[in-house]
């Protein structure tokens, strides 16, 4: 597998050309990736936050309708992992009662409360807005600097519609990859892992958009609110743009949607029709997040 560094970072269909042709499974990758040396893969770039090398940091492009006209967003690849938010404790003053796995660098990150995410979409937006990331060596389009620079679009967790557009393109699909289940889809309870695993190992798992671990490895915190409480549900799952739903900077005590599952869950739980929320305050090993560029 020496040969996979040179084609991890390119385009998606060569990716899965190369594991293909070399009979590479996600049970090789999850060997390939967790052995992998915290400096050598080749997929994050330590010099600007472990960040995605891929073009546009690894974010993908959506265009999705909605009551105002076309509405584009962007979806990072990859859920957020260890080291990128250790980046962030190590360069900012947060304080927050995460423990660093230290051989777990490229695994999702874990055992974050919605504030402790919020916080790192905060601090990495600014990093987004700087010049060191318009002055990157990684090749970013047009699209996505415009969008950088629109005072309207904010590095965030994304809102409940932005994931399930991202996860089905506005298909009537089951889980991001189809309507089937197994353990070569993604990491969950009938795969017996037992824990996380490290990011983008599931190549059969990817949605059709090209985001890996939609589903299974951690659940990933929305911005979106649900209510006081499960049973007091103030924001219904008709989704709307136009009401207060995915307003971060109000009611902040209101548990926060989750979606898509954790390596903890059976695979009802995996679905993307699956609705959960959590209080913000809570963390659990099986509770991470993803961010997008996204209108706030």
């Amino acid at each position: 597998m020496d040969d996979i560094k040179n084609i991890y970072n390119k385009d998606l269909k060569s990716y899965k050309d190369y594991l293909k042709k070399n009979k590479i499974d996600y049970k090789n990758l999850i060997k390939y990736f967790s052995e992998a040396d915290h400096l050598e893969d080749q997929r994050f770039d330590p010099k600007i936050f472990y960040l995605p090398r891929k073009n546009d940091f690894g974010f993908v492009k959506f265009n999705m309708n909605n009551s105002l006209g076309q509405y584009i967003f962007y979806v990072s690849s990859y859920q957020t992992t260890n080291s990128q938010f250790n980046s962030f404790l190590n360069n900012s003053n947060y304080k927050c009662d995460y423990q660093y796995p230290i051989h777990e660098h490229n695994h999702p990150v874990a055992w974050v409360s919605w504030y402790d995410a919020i916080a790192y979409s905060k601090w990495i937006n600014k990093i987004f807005k700087s010049k060191m990331i318009t002055q990157s060596a990684v090749n970013q389009s047009n699209n996505f600097k415009e969008l950088l620079a629109d005072s309207n679009y904010q590095i965030c967790l994304l809102s409940e519609k932005e994931w399930v557009y991202a996860s089905t393109l506005g298909k009537n699909i089951s889980y991001p990859w189809g309507n089937k289940v197994s353990t070569k889809f993604c990491n969950y309870k009938t795969s017996k892992i037992k824990k996380t695993s490290p990011v983008g190992c599931y190549i059969d798992g990817v949605s059709e958009s090209g985001l890996f671990d939609l589903s299974g490895n951690t659940w990933e915190w929305l911005r979106t609110k649900w209510g006081p409480s499960l049973e007091k549900r103030k924001y219904k799952n008709v989704i709307q743009f136009e009401d207060d739903r995915d307003n971060i900077n109000t009611e902040n005590n209101y548990l926060r949607a989750m979606k898509g599952g954790s390596f903890l869950v059976e695979n009802k739980r995996l679905k993307i029709e699956f609705e959960d929320a959590v209080p913000p305050e809570s963390t659990d090993d099986g509770d991470g997040f993803r961010i997008g560029l996204v209108k706030i």
